[in-house]
């Protein structure tokens, strides 16, 4: 079966978060929540499931450990902007050399 679903841009963010930490594709994180949705479960009540504690994403992740290291030092700022950038940038070439 084939669903078209257009998400918000907090939509697709979170989701693209979530599959990043995760280390899966997109398509194989929502097969995996598809899968939990229908599958019965002890912690189950009336019929409903009962999902886990989100995982934080990669930007949640991120957030956090700019606040444990705080600084005010624009020059480290800036690097770890820089750092962050070639990252995401990383991680996108290896997305579109592996063809995902």
């Amino acid at each position: 079966m084939t669903i078209t679903l257009e998400l918000r841009p907090e939509e697709a963010t979170a989701l693209q978060d979530r599959a990043l930490a995760e280390s899966v594709d997109i398509e194989t994180l929502l097969h995996r929540l598809i899968a939990q949705m229908a599958s019965p479960s002890a912690s189950q009540v009336g019929g409903k499931p009962e999902f886990s504690e989100k995982k934080p994403g990669l930007a949640a992740l991120n957030q956090a450990w700019r606040k444990q290291d705080e600084t005010d030092d624009p020059e480290e700022q800036a690097e770890r902007d820089r750092e962050l950038e070639e990252l995401k940038a990383n991680m996108l070439r290896w997305r579109a050399e592996e063809g995902q």
